[in-house]
């Protein structure tokens, strides 16, 4: 078999992958309570396989529901346009200035909405409290 044989059948495989995945949307997602979150965060959802809490906030249904409205958008975009949406807020407004982690800081004030790394850093927030929050 010849390499562009090879290349070919790569992309068609993963291309096919792809849109299988985008097509999963599981309901509801699974919860995993972990030793360790990425980026020095409380959670993160990761779509397609659920989201990922800080087992020392396994009884903060205010972080959990966060976590949730990231799930939603994902039930709503699907697989790749989340992921897309996401990248492109976040690169265009920064993490505090992204419209998709705004909509999920329903429980905030205002100003933590738009301030959201301030308020998880001095406590303001209502989501959670973590001085190391994003550093």
């Amino acid at each position: 078999m010849t390499t562009g044989a090879k290349i070919l059948i790569g992309v068609g495989v993963g291309g096919a992958l792809l849109i299988m995945l985008n097509r999963v949307r599981l309901n509801p997602p699974t919860v995993k309570y972990v030793d360790k979150v990425p980026f020095k965060q409380n959670a993160i959802t990761i779509p397609p396989f659920g989201i990922y809490i800080h087992k020392d906030q396994q009884q903060n249904s205010a972080l959990l529901s966060h976590e949730l409205i990231h799930w939603q958008q994902y039930q709503r975009m699907g697989l790749l346009p989340y992921y897309y949406n996401y990248l492109k807020e976040h690169l265009k407004n920064g993490y505090d200035g992204n419209l998709m982690e705004q909509e999920a800081r329903v429980n905030e004030s205002n100003f933590c909405k738009t301030n959201y790394t301030q308020c998880v850093r001095t406590g303001l927030a209502v989501t959670v409290h973590n001085t190391n929050f994003r550093a």
